[in-house]
């Protein structure tokens, strides 16, 4: 009979397994990938439909209208926490590349654009951050949302988005398409390259427009009032 001590295994994470995978690590992707896993592969079952359709697939995949899209990401309270988690942990390895792209120091008043952007009213500040927020919408509510925002910007204020750009001839880079795809089983947008977001940003009032692609996961891109 063999020794079970000697036939026993011993497993341990890789560094990068701890760093990347481990809950307990400030860099951890649990949760983007948890969802990822348990959400997003439903909708990516109806690829096929979603190209066919044109639209996105929570009908199908969650049996929820595909016209209010966040109605379907916060479908209950544990789903959106599972979404907050997820976006948390994209922050957590991309945050410093996209703050460090400009100079934001003159800025003073900085909000962060969340919650129902639409309908609530945008308070008065000196930078707009949109993070991955324009992505999920179709280019006519990208300019009724930039241009909401111009009219709540203080004068010499600005709006810097955070989006994973195209190149301009859409070839890549892979992350990007893949993210395109995904708002079109997901949501109503697309991923775009930097002079569709200029000219959004520019239609809407803003000037002096600035892209910075910074290597990693999120590019940015920053216009003045």
């Amino acid at each position: 009979m063999l020794d079970a001590y000697k036939c026993s295994s011993f497993y341990r994470n890789t560094e990068l397994s701890n760093l990347y995978l481990a809950k307990s690590s400030p860099k951890s992707q649990y949760h983007r990938l948890m969802y990822y896993s348990k959400t997003v592969s439903f909708c990516w079952q109806y690829l096929t439909d979603a190209v066919r359709d044109g639209k996105n697939q929570y009908e199908r995949a969650f049996g929820m209208s595909s016209e209010d899209i966040f109605g379907a990401l916060y479908r209950s309270e544990e789903e959106m926490i599972k979404f907050m988690y997820c976006f948390n942990a994209f922050w957590s390895i991309s945050g410093r590349d996209v703050i460090a792209a400009f100079d934001l120091s003159p800025f003073t008043v900085i909000y962060d654009l969340g919650g129902d952007f639409f309908k609530d009213p945008i308070p008065e500040a000196d930078l707009y951050i949109l993070a991955r927020i324009l992505h999920d919408w179709a280019d006519d509510k990208c300019m009724q949302l930039l241009a909401k925002i111009h009219k709540a910007c203080k004068p010499g204020g600005g709006v810097l988005l955070v989006e994973t750009l195209l190149n301009e001839d859409k070839t890549g880079p892979l992350e990007a398409q893949l993210y395109s795809m995904n708002m079109l089983v997901q949501a109503e947008g697309k991923e775009r390259m930097p002079t569709e977001y200029s000219k959004l940003v520019a239609a809407a009032g803003f000037r002096e427009i600035q892209v910075k692609k910074t290597g990693k996961l999120y590019d940015a891109i920053l216009g003045r009032k």
